[in-house]
């Protein structure tokens, strides 16, 4: 009887791939009431609470932050000296965002939308600013453990300062 040796190490290969790839999870879709749930509990709710703590779990260490009027933040670190930075300087009288569009493939997904915000000055009560109104994209990941965080915070607000 002929062995053919090859055989074996193609066995033992397909199952180590199996066993090794069941141990991570699959790239998943998230249903658009999963990606809205997201988006307003830990996005929204904690940046308009001021509660930058838990605000900063929800971004990528490599995540960047595009916003009006500033510098591109690069990674999580910079991303949450912004977030500390504007909470302690301005008082966040009004943050209302609408999700008007969703878009999610396996282990990816956008949401997309519009917002209004009213800074106040600490130091003063006085609007730091013009009411905003804008547009908003979040670029969302899904993570080798399942876990789903943003790569890509991007708005830009429609008034001029």
């Amino acid at each position: 009887m002929v062995r053919n040796k090859g055989a074996g190490w193609i066995a033992l290969m397909v199952l180590f791939c199996l066993t090794s790839c069941s141990s991570t999870p699959a790239a998943a879709t998230l249903t658009d009431s999963e990606l809205l749930q997201l988006v307003n509990d830990r996005y929204v709710e904690p940046f308009r609470r001021g509660d930058i703590d838990s605000w900063i779990t929800v971004f990528h260490d490599d995540a960047l932050a595009l916003h009006n009027h500033r510098a591109a933040d690069k990674g999580r670190a910079a991303i949450e000296d912004f977030g500390r930075m504007v909470h302690s300087l301005l008082i966040l009288d009004r943050y209302d965002v609408r999700v008007t569009d969703i878009r999610s493939g396996p282990g990816w997904a956008y949401t997309a939308g519009v917002y209004e915000s009213r800074f106040l000055l600490k130091s003063t009560g006085e609007e730091a600013w013009e009411p905003e109104t804008g547009k908003f994209t979040l670029i969302w990941e899904q993570q080798p453990d399942g876990e789903w965080l943003i790569v890509l915070d991007m708005g830009n607000s429609s008034a001029s300062r």
